[in-house]
């Protein structure tokens, strides 16, 4: 399996409208082994999200409002 086939057997079992096991026994696919997929294709989305670096933004600090403290 690999993850374009994973998507596709998510989209089955979402349109399948069956519980999980019974889905997933129907078409020969191990529940152990979706699970597998499912979690090795949410950690690649996010490490996808950990390369972006992270940004903050911080309130310029203008000669009026030092006057103030």
């Amino acid at each position: 399996m690999n993850r374009q086939e994973f998507e596709e057997l998510e989209l089955q079992v979402q349109q399948s409208n069956l519980p999980l096991k019974s889905y997933l026994q129907q078409i020969g696919v191990s529940y152990s082994t979706y699970h597998y997929w499912r979690k090795k294709c949410s950690v690649d989305r996010n490490s996808i999200k950990q390369e972006l670096a992270p940004i903050s933004f911080k309130q310029a600090i203008t000669e009026s409002s030092q006057d103030l403290y």
